[in-house]
């Protein structure tokens, strides 16, 4: 956060200084209980100038984290594709109509092969048994990918699971 006119480390946060603009941190992950179920709170902001101190109260928005949405190939929600592209697929997961850029990664996912069996996968791709399940099925069979595990780059924040992807086999 920075105010025209205010110099570095003239800035004042809610009683935290900072000497590098924009070096402030808010943690809502435990957000305090008077915040609770609230879609805004406001965060005070003292700037020392030459003649004085002005104050100001800032709004700021408190928004939880969307599920973001599973994907193969950029496609969501029901897909067809064929065994062979399913095969080299790679699941990825992104926020759609969130107001931030969070880059996530897979984790974990489970496949759901019809008439062959539930796997949990590690990492963004299916594991050997899953392939192998999807190798004996034919076209026209669906294959769900569910329990989309993420995790935001870069940031600690518990992200919800994504949404599930349903495959029908060409």
């Amino acid at each position: 956060m920075s105010t025209p006119g205010i110099k570095r480390g003239k800035l004042d946060l809610n009683g935290k200084q900072s000497n590098k603009p924009g070096d402030y941190e808010i943690d809502l992950s435990k957000l305090p209980e008077a915040l609770k179920n609230k879609e805004m709170m406001y965060i005070t902001v003292v700037g020392t100038l030459t003649d004085g101190k002005i104050t100001s109260k800032v709004p700021y928005r408190i928004k939880d984290i969307p599920p973001p949405i599973g994907k193969i190939f950029g496609e969501k929600g029901s897909i067809r594709l064929s065994k062979g592209d399913l095969l080299n697929s790679f699941i990825t997961a992104e926020h759609e109509g969130f107001d931030f850029k969070l880059p996530l990664q897979v984790l974990s996912f489970r496949v759901n092969v019809q008439g062959r069996g539930i796997f949990d996968c590690d990492g963004d791709e299916l594991d050997k048994k899953a392939k192998q399940a999807i190798k004996g099925v034919g076209s026209g069979s669906t294959v769900t990918f569910s329990r989309i595990e993420t995790k935001g780059i870069g940031v600690s924040t518990p992200i919800p699971p994504a949404a599930l992807i349903e495959v029908t086999i060409q």
